[in-house]
């Protein structure tokens, strides 16, 4: 089964769902590795066996194995972070002060670039409704995309001295912001075809509460 084969399959209603499907895999805000790696991270976070086998088909002719594995890996180790960091919230500060004693060795070492595998732990973590990597991804996002950014804006762009460089900055945050944004589409895209082929939705948090507790609006 492919993409467009899932396409195909999704119901009148839900027409919307369908446009945003072909919306999403001509997106060009992300580079083609982090499109790819963000839809198949969230789809093994949805755990629907059409959408994997659907999504997987395609990211394998996107992705380089290193990609491949690393998306997988991502969805993997946030389902046990997402977990553990939900509970310890959930508690006081004596649980949150032990250690975690998990083995997480694949976030400092993906295989791939830092960036790209915190955006797609950042929506894997959103699907699995966990605020505080949420929080910690995006962050990481954002700082990548901005620091990369502000970098060649201050090398090429003319942007010198230290307020060159400030401004530049802020300017990259702002794109940075708009990069994690952009994946939160794909988690809800993801949600939403796992409702219209026959399985229930997963993501049940209130969409606009998350982007304002997160000033994207």
């Amino acid at each position: 089964m492919s993409v467009e084969d899932l396409k195909n399959r999704i119901p009148e209603y839900a027409k919307d769902i369908k446009l945003n499907l072909s919306s999403l895999a001509g997106e060009e805000t992300l580079n083609s590795q982090q499109l790819w790696g963000t839809f198949l991270s969230c789809a093994l976070a949805g755990g629907h066996a059409e959408v994997i086998r659907a999504i997987h088909a395609e990211a394998s002719a996107k992705l380089s194995p290193e990609a491949l594995n690393a998306s997988k890996a991502a969805a993997s180790i946030m389902a046990m972070n997402n977990v553990y960091y939900k509970f310890t919230g959930m508690m006081d500060e004596t649980y949150r002060s032990l250690p975690a004693k998990l083995r997480m060795n694949v976030i400092g070492n993906p295989g791939v670039e830092k960036a790209d595998f915190e955006l797609w732990s950042l929506a894997v973590s959103a699907i699995n409704g966990c605020q505080f990597c949420v929080k910690s991804h995006e962050k990481k996002v954002r700082r990548a995309s901005a620091d990369r950014r502000a970098n060649c804006r201050y090398r090429f762009g003319g942007e010198r001295g230290v307020e060159g460089r400030r401004r530049a900055f802020r300017r990259s945050d702002c794109q940075g912001r708009l990069a994690s944004f952009k994946s939160l589409f794909y988690l809800y895209f993801i949600d939403g075809l796992r409702f219209c082929i026959g399985c229930g939705p997963l993501f049940c948090h209130n969409f606009f509460e998350f982007l304002l507790f997160n000033r994207y609006i």
